[in-house]
């Protein structure tokens, strides 16, 4: 199996997996809110870079690839220590909607009717009500004080509270000093995050030829037989996922996840 069948497969995996978890479990606390909202968010941004990749869309791809790396530290944070998974989901739940009020006033400043205007309002009063959750307010308080001793009030990073990395290559640094058994892919992530940090990358797509400079085509043309959009570290951030959701949150699907582990085992690379 290819690195993109690879994918696919894992791809269709997880997402039954989710579905299954949908019809047997409730999403009535925060950190499996917050746990699950995640998994999704790792499933789709999978599904991107292989669609993208699929397309011949290395920009697209690359996108996804970073944008997944980042909700996998974040889930991979939150599970990382189970007396502090509660107040890490709440501080993520409450750095969400703060970053939607924030938003939602600036785009209101910016209406030009009263139709637009009572959408932002809406949202606005909407996002500030869920933060008022009397369960959330211990970590509200935590996340109002690291708010205010920033000169200019920006809205900490969640992953701040109690002393916790500052950026997200801090995190990515911080997860893989942690974690022997993960320490090789994290560390991993840690890299490419560091070479990427700027978004200098579009100066990949120049091509010179002697004298001609010219630049790439928006399409590249999709070779099955080599992984150039990073489907095999794809595949490997969601393979991770999937186990740490079903041993967190959906123990009940150990034997399909035994199952899916030893199909696909002959071909794993990590």
């Amino acid at each position: 199996m290819k690195p993109y069948d690879l994918l696919k497969e894992s791809i269709k995996f997880a997402s039954k997996q989710l579905e299954d978890f949908k019809v047997t479990k409730s999403l009535d606390d925060i950190p499996t809110m917050v746990i699950t909202s995640l998994y999704r968010k790792i499933i789709e941004l999978s599904e991107g870079v292989r669609v993208s990749g699929a397309n011949g869309l290395s920009g697209p791809a690359l996108l996804n690839y970073r944008g997944l790396i980042e909700a996998y530290l974040a889930f991979k944070y939150i599970l990382e220590n189970e007396h502090l998974l509660e107040d890490r989901a709440k501080a993520y739940k409450i750095g969400y909607h703060k970053q939607q009020v924030e938003a939602g006033n600036y785009s209101l400043k910016r209406a030009s009717n009263d139709d637009e205007r009572a959408f932002f309002e809406s949202a606005i009063q909407y996002h500030t009500n869920e933060m008022k959750n009397e369960s959330l307010q211990d970590i509200f308080k935590v996340f109002n004080e690291l708010q205010n001793r920033n000169s200019k009030g920006f809205i900490p990073k969640w992953y701040e509270l109690n002393d916790g990395p500052r950026t997200i290559n801090q995190l990515a640094k911080y997860l893989a000093e942690k974690d022997e058994e993960d320490k090789e892919l994290v560390a991993n992530l840690y890299g490419f995050l560091s070479t990427d940090a700027h978004n200098y990358m579009a100066l990949n797509s120049i091509l010179k030829s002697d004298e001609l400079i010219t630049v790439k085509p928006v399409r590249a043309f999709f070779n099955s037989n080599k992984d150039e959009y990073n489907f095999l570290g794809t595949r490997s951030l969601l393979t991770s996922s999937i186990l740490k959701f079903m041993q967190s949150a959906f123990p009940e699907n150990e034997s399909n996840f035994l199952a899916f582990a030893q199909r696909i085992a002959p071909y794993l690379r990590y």
